[in-house]
């Protein structure tokens, strides 16, 4: 695994050790005020440019922690603050800073009277076994490693070390990690299921196949389509023929197992091979994982792409049937609209009605209005099956093998539908399958006339077809709400699955509520916002009556709601010449050359990172952050 960015460490801790602003007056008198014992130490000193050098180192340790290797790169606030309680003002300190011999005493003399130790034994073991037992939990940045180390030192009284030797001390301890993660895992596959990921790293020895097993499941398909669902579904049936889904990692740390995923996304099969053994089964092991729930979240992507793209098809294709029949129904509409005029004339008696219909109209022309109107005419809320009436044959090539290679769940709202679902896979597999009794809760009312149609003799009539439909459109529906779920997915993962249960939920109950103002008893909350309900809806509910802008239309699922919106405002003079202005004067420039010019001026392109590693972008690629950038506007 790779550590972040060298340089963007070594820029940010380019003050490690140092003094990188004026210490404050507080911390003077705090850290830089000498003690009898600490004069009584420095007087030992026989020359006034020792006794001053090595207040500065003493006072120096007891603030950073550590030693500076020119002990004289102190901020003046120091040097003038130690220099008056030791009477040494003006005193020349070139001749200690060229003493090697003379500082490298003082620093252990300083640091035996403070009590510091060096880094390097007790100490050392201690640190190496935090950060050992930290990187086998998480894939920490080097940066909050840093300090950790750092804290963990300055309680302990121990002399920092170099920045590099703590960098130094991280990356073994990485490593050694790193390969103590890839040994468990790889501890946990079988012989043959350890030949399987292997093999995946050969080019199979078949014509015109030129790429690794490894590659080809790892690349995702490209367009939505109905066809490329099954090339979807079919590979995950490839991901799950490698036999190392089941393998248990859920004890592993998540963001251990990100870094190797997002590692296993760009490494090439040709270097995986390169790996020790232990690195290269590790890696696939993970990926494989990674690429089963990758692999349904797109075959359910497209799903969702193909749904609205049937529905879209389908609607457009409604919208220009009734066009076409537009002509014929204005015809009947017509017809109708005479009778109806002449049924309401007072003049015609009762006795005569029916007879100057027949007269006027003639029987047939009557029938062929009715007809045409029942055909051709739409009840309010079947908008929905009509534009769906006719998708069967582009979901039938998918949906079937969708719900046989992908295993969904449901929360118990939706079970009517998980039934449907089971229903259909099942009853798919064998010619001779009944569709007799097939589960309906989930079928909204506006289908059930069109699923279970009704002949002249009053027998109802089941459509095959429509109800597979149905399925799919529900089914569609429900993986937005998140009522069916699919356990081994990313993206539609069950949402009860992060919320705290039995134990863990119990511990924390107490606090919970009190922070949220809740009360315990589900009753209690029940009873105290159904009373607010209520009030708020008696105090709404006479401004409705006398408002011509709300209104309540029913329906046969629910009432509906309709707002008039405000009438827009028309746009002032005043307005109009201000946005001809402000257009007049903006620079006639394209987004790349704005881009580039903003990015010149700022640099925002040079603090990038790269999303799979973290790692800073290289030199130069500043135009294609741009490209990507116009790209995506």
């Amino acid at each position: 695994m790779t550590t972040p960015n060298k340089e963007s460490e070594t820029n940010e801790y380019q003050t490690y050790g140092q003094y990188h602003t004026e210490p404050s007056q507080a911390q003077l008198e705090t850290y830089f005020t000498l003690n009898p014992s600490d004069l009584e130490l420095i007087s030992a000193r026989r020359l006034d440019s020792t006794r001053l050098g090595m207040a500065l180192q003493l006072c120096t340790l007891g603030f950073l922690g550590t030693f500076l290797e020119n002990p004289l790169l102190v901020p003046n606030s120091v040097l003038l603050f130690v220099s008056k309680q030791l009477g040494l003002e003006g005193v020349n300190l070139e001749r200690y800073q060229n003493s090697n011999d003379a500082r490298l005493e003082h620093r252990k003399l300083i640091a035996l009277h403070l009590g510091y130790r060096e880094f390097e034994g007790a100490p050392f073991l201690r640190v190496a076994r935090m950060l050992l037992n930290k990187l086998s939990l998480s894939n920490e940045l080097n940066t909050v490693l840093i300090d950790l180390v750092t804290r963990e030192l300055e309680l302990g009284k121990v002399i920092l070390p170099s920045i590099k030797r703590i960098m130094l001390l991280i990356g073994r301890c990485r490593k050694r990690a790193n390969m103590r993660l890839y040994h468990i895992i790889a501890n946990r596959l079988s012989s043959r299921q350890s030949k399987r990921l292997l093999d995946l790293l050969l080019v199979p020895e078949e014509p015109n196949l030129f790429h690794t097993g490894f590659e080809t499941l790892r690349t995702q398909p490209l367009m939505s389509s109905s066809v490329t669902i099954q090339t979807a579904l079919e590979r995950i049936t490839l991901i799950r023929e490698v036999g190392v889904v089941s393998v248990d990692l859920e004890d592993i740390a998540q963001n251990k197992l990100d870094f190797i995923i997002r590692h296993g996304l760009i490494v090439r099969a040709a270097d995986l091979e390169k790996y020790s053994r232990a690195r290269c089964l590790a890696t696939l092991v993970v990926m494989i994982q990674f690429l089963e729930r990758s692999a349904t979240d797109d075959a359910l992507t497209i799903f969702d792409t193909v749904m609205q793209q049937t529905g879209l098809r389908s609607q457009r294709r409604r919208r220009k049937e009734r066009l076409r029949t537009l002509k014929d129904l204005d015809a009947a509409a017509l017809t109708l609209r005479d009778v109806a005029r002449l049924v309401l004339d007072s003049s015609v008696a009762e006795t005569e009605l029916r007879k100057r219909i027949f007269e006027q109209f003639g029987e047939a022309r009557l029938l062929e209005a009715i007809s045409q109107i029942s055909e051709k005419a739409s009840v309010a809320g079947d908008e929905e099956t009509e534009i769906w009436e006719n998708a069967h044959q582009s979901i039938s090539s998918f949906i079937i093998p969708l719900l046989e290679t992908i295993q969904f769940e449901a929360v118990p709202a939706a079970k009517g539908l998980l039934l449907a679902m089971n229903f259909v896979k099942k009853t798919s597999k064998t010619a001779t399958s009944t569709w007799a009794d097939p589960p309906r809760g989930f079928i909204p009312k506006t289908w059930l006339k069109l699923i279970f149609q009704s002949n002249q003799n009053a027998k109802t009539s089941f459509k095959r077809q429509h109800y597979v439909v149905c399925v799919a459109h529900q089914l569609h529906l429900a993986l937005k709400r998140g009522d069916v779920f699919v356990p081994r997915s990313n993206q539609h993962y069950d949402p009860r699955a992060t919320m705290m249960h039995g134990e863990t939920w119990e511990k924390v109950k107490h606090e919970v509520l009190t922070n949220l103002g809740l009360n315990a008893k589900s009753e209690v909350m029940l009873k105290t916002w159904s009373k607010l309900l209520d009030d708020k809806f008696l105090s709404v509910n006479p401004l409705l009556e006398n408002n011509p802008n709300v209104r309540l239309t029913k329906s046969e699922t629910a009432p509906n709601l309709i707002i008039t919106p405000f009438d827009g405002l028309p746009e002032s003079p005043s307005l109009n010449a201000l946005s001809r202005g402000v257009e007049s004067r903006l620079p006639n420039i394209a987004l790349p050359e704005l881009l580039l010019e903003i990015d010149a001026r700022l640099g925002f392109s040079e603090h990038m990172l790269q999303g799979a590693t973290g790692l800073a972008l290289g030199k130069g690629t500043h135009l294609s952050v741009i490209a990507v950038l116009v790209a995506q506007a």
